[in-house]
């Protein structure tokens, strides 16, 4: 292969180890995701102001490790009860694959979060622009488009000190991973104005579609050159922002 590319560094890693591709051919080369179009498409003229909210946009299985966000709501809830919590969903219903997990959200989570169902994506945009901070406690993630939404719309990222997001976020949005208290800190500390200081976030990883084509295209053996797709009328409706 003349490249192979990942979102970030720990992926590289992984692969090298793997025996996937060489330091030759592996590039990082962030995520096609564009700021400007997302706030062209959904930001209204005047934004909303932030609410006392922290939004958690995982799903309910074991590798988003939804039963840690539950302790972490009773701990910051039972410190400061006006901070609210939101679960969103784009489906009817709160669904899991596991059943024990859904038994004891379906439990514990009216007391503890608003749920939000049926959300759109518009939806989804004007919850995290009237919340301050985007939880995240997954076991299985990476550079991801929720992060970048949530910086986009302008929240305060809480993420573990795990995987991809030391390459990207300050440290002071980072807890020690399963460690309820530290996570509950940090909560309490980023419920302000939002914090500009957001690591290589907007340089490394707000690509466009376009800007992704021309940094893969660049990185190939000048002796395999791609055609300009995206100058096509079709590849144009493919990448169109909506």
């Amino acid at each position: 292969l003349d490249g192979i590319f990942v979102t970030s560094k720990i992926l590289k890693d992984l692969c090298l180890e793997a025996g996937v591709g060489n330091n030759d051919n592996l590039f990082i080369a962030g995520l096609p995701y564009n700021s400007k179009c997302v706030m062209l498409q959904y930001f209204p003229e005047k934004l909303p102001e932030k609410k006392r909210q922290v939004v958690f946009s995982s799903r309910l299985d074991w590798e988003k490790n939804p039963l840690f966000f539950l302790q972490v709501a009773a701990m910051v809830k039972e410190i400061d009860p006006s901070i609210n919590f939101v679960f969103t969903t784009s489906s009817s219903e709160i669904r899991s694959n596991d059943p024990q997990i859904k038994a004891i959200f379906d439990s514990v989570a009216p007391s503890l979060v608003e749920v939000r169902k049926n959300q759109s994506k518009q939806d989804y945009y004007d919850t995290l622009l009237e919340s301050t901070v985007q939880f995240n406690c997954a076991y299985q993630d990476f550079v991801s488009w929720t992060l970048l939404e949530s910086l986009t719309c302008r929240c305060n990222p809480v993420y573990p000190f795990f995987r991809s997001f030391p390459e990207v976020l300050p440290y002071n949005f980072m807890y020690t991973p399963e460690n309820v208290e530290d996570a509950a800190r940090l909560i309490l500390q980023n419920m302000g104005p939002f914090q500009e200081e957001r690591g290589n976030v907007g340089l490394g990883f707000d690509k466009s579609w376009e800007r992704m084509y021309d940094f893969m295209n660049s990185h190939r053996s000048m002796h395999h050159t791609i055609a300009p797709l995206y100058e096509d009328s079709r590849m144009a409706n493919l990448i169109n922002v909506k």
